[in-house]
This record gives structure tokens, sequence and C-alpha cells, in this order.
């Protein structure tokens, strides 16, 4: 029997044990040139890093285990070629991380994605898909901007219609930006089909009815 001031004694739970579920590994990395997937292997690589606080040295040692097949033999021809030049060994994946990233990702690959964010319009996308596509741009090329000029870029890119609108509202920051487009979108869909059920009442809609046909002559 447990005395008033006494508590009960928790079992130890194993760190382990709130893994269970959750999907830990990191794929792989075959070396394939599509800067995209490449980034993507990077950014799950350092989640799992993160969240199993492994320290530069255990993070490096995991991801040399990932490397397959073209990547694999581009990390030994590296290891080969630093030792032949009297270079220290990798040991860190800060370090690793940048001859991956000279390796994998074009020169021009920055500067390219630069010129998508400048262009970039909305197009035939909904408005939910260009916001998703601007702040994809925006992470890509690392951009931090005063939030006037990222509202000013995000509206110039809106189709002509929405962006009207949305101009000449009063707005606080780029989430108000978007919720007002995603709201004038909604809008103007509600609206179409109104104004066309609406004309063919008054039969004043653009399809032109069908000419009566003819009645037959009495021979």
């Amino acid at each position: 029997m447990l005395l008033h001031h006494e508590q009960p004694k928790r079992k130890s739970r194993n760190k382990n044990d709130d893994d269970r579920g959750l999907k830990l590994d990191i794929p792989d990395f075959d070396g394939e040139m599509d800067p995209e997937k490449f980034l993507d292997w990077v950014r799950q690589a350092e989640r799992v890093f993160e969240y199993k606080e492994y320290d530069d040295k255990k993070q490096f040692k995991v991801a040399i285990m990932k490397l397959t097949k073209y990547a694999s033999l581009w990390y030994e021809n590296l290891k080969k070629q630093r030792k032949k030049e009297g270079k220290d060994k990798i040991k860190f994946w800060i370090k690793l991380k940048k001859h991956l990233m000279r390796r994998f990702l074009p020169r021009d690959y920055e500067q390219d994605n630069y010129l998508k964010l400048q262009y970039l319009e909305q197009g035939s996308m909904s408005v939910t898909d260009y916001i998703k596509e601007f702040e994809k741009m925006l992470i890509v090329c690392y951009l931090e901007e005063k939030e006037e000029l990222r509202v000013a870029r995000f509206i110039k890119g809106l189709t002509p219609a929405i962006a009207t609108k949305v101009e000449i509202q009063n707005y606080d920051g780029f989430s108000d930006v978007c919720r007002l487009a995603l709201k004038f979108e909604k809008h103007d869909k509600a609206r179409k089909p109104y104004a066309y059920s609406k004309g063919q009442s008054s039969g004043t809609n653009s399809y032109s009815r069908p000419a009566p046909s003819k009645a037959k002559e009495t021979p």
C-alpha cells in the first residue's frame, strides 16, 4: 500500500518506443541527375538527422551508406582523388553535402530558378496551385525579401481578373493577399453557373436556338 506522500513509480519508456509507425529511414540516393530529387533527398536526410539528434560525424557515416550506384562510385572516386592530392579525409556531413551539391546541382540551377520566379504566372493554374508553386520557388531560390516586394511579385503573377480585385483591397501581408485571391476565385466560380442559368431562363444565352423544322407540304 502506498502512503499518501509516495508517488507510484512510472515505468521508464524507451525513447525508441515513440518511433513506432514513423518512417525514419533515409532513402537511397543513386546519383540521378535530377536537382529536385537530389534536394528532396538532402531534406529527408536532414530531417532524420535532426530527429535522431545525430552529430555531424554520425550524419556523415549514415549518409555515405545511402549512396548507391553512380553516387557510390562518385564518392569512392572523390576519396581516391583527395588522397592523391594529399587532402584530409571527409568526416563530416556538412563537408560531404558541399561536395554533393557541387556535383549534383547544375551551376546555373539557382539562377534558372530565380528567372522562373521572376516570370512565374498563374495562367491556367488554380490559385491554390499558384500559391504552392510561388512558395516553392521562394524556398528553392532562398529568397528573403521585404513583405511588400513579395506581395507585389505575387499579385503581378495572378490572372488579371483576380489581380485587379486584390489590388484595390486592404490587406496585411502575404498571407492576407493569398486569402483574398482564393476568395475572389471562389466567388467567380460561383457566379459563372448562375449567370449561365439566368441567361437560359431569360432567353438571352449565347447559344442560338435550332430553327423550327418546316412542315411537309401536302400533295
